[in-house]
């Protein structure tokens, strides 16, 4: 057996590199593939626990804690040393530290080259003699490889490593309820469980691994065509610049029919930050896989759904072809409050604001129609209303307001009454129109505009007088009061 030192020296070895803790003479007992902080256990005692290279980036992807917890985990269980993939973070010194204090090697490897070779090279080191069930573990690697490659199932290549190796290997079922934002990911394990040989141990190892890059292949293949429309989506509904013609030729390729009708729904996630425990690559993975499942949901009723999300907002928009606008142009009533219903059951612990928007003709109708819709939205906030379908009036005064500020010379009026506020700058400019809102909503009340914005009412009376002062008035006239609060109520719509 070889302890790290004489590892490095070695012609598998050369793709290690040592990063901290000691560099002494105590020899290894095995190689243990770990894919995440919990399988660091006592089975990898005496030995050196390798992260592949995607467990290796999500333990380094937010903050250098994680690999701190990685490297206490494998101090407590008497691991020797812990290798990570080269393209991870940068190890902290606080890591460094904790290697050096626990005698916990700190490796890192060159992850360019094929790592299931890398793998069995480690293994055949350490293990000393290169045995007839490593040159099987070779022949397998390759074989499961290929068999992946042309698109062979779990079950199937499961089978094939562990007929090829000679061990007994179980398919466990995905978990059905993985991590936020994470997908189901089935487990693969040797027969004899903690007592299997290091051999077989290391292809249960080798067939997971083979099985969740097959998978996630497949998903990402399955995908593309989603990621495409909601890059198109996107391009469309958040955006103010007039699409390109590229843009409109990518949408008709892929059967957004922009000529059509359309109808948004936009769908705003709380919690999702709690969820995801503050990671917002988890957070973003969480969006992305609620996004594809309200999709899925939506599909169901019509293939003619596209989706995009910005942060935790997501809109869905429904495109029907010109030749479907002699059908009544009704609001998704039923699917929508169907779908809205069905994710609150799969996502219990999340809280949802959903506005549709009326339906629409045309490329500045599916922007109007996704401007109706978080107007809905922001009408759910203002109301407090949680978990329910909220479509936007069709003859109350929000409505009125999207009609006005749908006119560009109307925008024109609007941004040059409000200019002296504007220049004061983005920050102050917010806080004196929202509480110049306030003001005119209240009839000039400084103290029920205090209750309404939780201000003092001293601070409400400086901000008015200071507002009066840009702009210039006292604020008797009552055409100007009205225009001044309709000018602020396009403004803080057209922000929502």
């Amino acid at each position: 057996m070889a302890s790290i030192a004489d590892l490095l020296r070695t012609p598998s070895g050369r793709s290690l590199t040592h990063l901290g803790g000691p560099l002494d003479t105590r020899t290894l007992r095995a190689l243990h593939l770990v894919e995440d902080v919990r399988d660091v256990t006592s089975r990898a005692r005496d030995g050196l626990a390798m992260l592949p290279p995607r467990a290796s980036r999500s333990t380094m992807v937010i903050g250098d804690y994680q690999l701190d917890i990685l490297l206490r985990q494998a101090a407590a269980h008497g691991v020797r040393g812990v290798a990570i993939a080269q393209d991870s973070a940068p190890a902290s010194s606080t890591a460094l530290a904790i290697a050096d204090r626990y005698a916990v090697t700190l490796l890192h490897y060159d992850d360019s080259a094929p790592v299931g070779s890398l793998v069995l090279g480690l293994a055949r080191e350490i293990e000393g003699d290169a045995d007839r069930a490593m040159q099987r573990l070779v022949t397998a690697s390759a074989a499961a490889a290929e068999l992946a490659a042309r698109g062979g199932t779990p079950d199937e290549i499961v089978a094939l490593i562990g007929d090829l190796v000679g061990a007994g290997l179980a398919l466990s079922p995905a978990d059905p309820a993985p991590a936020p934002g994470g997908f189901p990911a089935p487990v693969v394990t040797a027969a004899g469980g903690a007592t299997a040989t290091p051999a077989a141990a290391l292809a249960a190892a080798l067939a997971q691994a083979t099985v969740r890059e097959a998978l996630a292949a497949a998903r990402h293949q399955n995908e593309a065509p989603l990621r495409s429309r909601a890059a198109v989506v996107s391009e469309l509904l958040l955006t103010t610049r007039t699409p390109d013609e590229l843009t409109l030729e990518r949408a008709r390729a892929l059967g957004i029919h922009l000529d059509g009708v359309h109808t948004v729904v936009a769908l705003d996630v709380e919690q999702a930050e709690t969820l995801a425990v503050g990671d917002p690559v988890r957070e973003f993975e969480l969006i992305e896989q609620i996004t594809a499942a309200a999709l899925g949901e939506l599909h169901t009723d019509s293939p003619r759904w596209h989706g995009t999300a910005s942060g935790t907002r997501i809109l869905l928009a429904r495109s029907l072809p010109p030749a479907d606008t002699a059908a009544p142009l009704a609001r998704p009533a039923g699917p929508v409050d169907a779908l809205l219903e069905r994710l609150k059951a799969r996502f219990p612990e999340l809280r949802f604001r959903c506005g549709v928007g009326m339906p629409h003709e045309g490329v500045q109708g599916l922007r109007r129609s996704a401007a109706e819709a978080r107007s809905a939205v922001s009408a759910a906030l203002s109301k407090g209303w949680i978990d329910k379908v909220v479509h936007v009036d069709e003859a109350g005064l929000r409505r009125m307001l999207l009609e006005f500020s749908a006119s560009e010379a109307s925008r024109a009026l609007i941004d040059e009454l409000l200019d002296p506020l504007d220049s004061l700058g983005p920050a102050k400019a917010k806080s004196f129109i929202e509480t110049l809102e306030a003001y005119l909503a209240c009839n000039g009340s400084f103290v029920e505009t205090a209750r309404r914005l939780y201000m003092h009412r001293n601070t409400v009376v400086y901000r008015i007088a200071k507002i009066g002062e840009a702009l210039g008035t006292d604020f008797e006239d009552p055409d100007l009061r009205f225009a001044l609060q309709l000018a602020c109520r396009v403004r803080r719509l057209g922000s929502t």
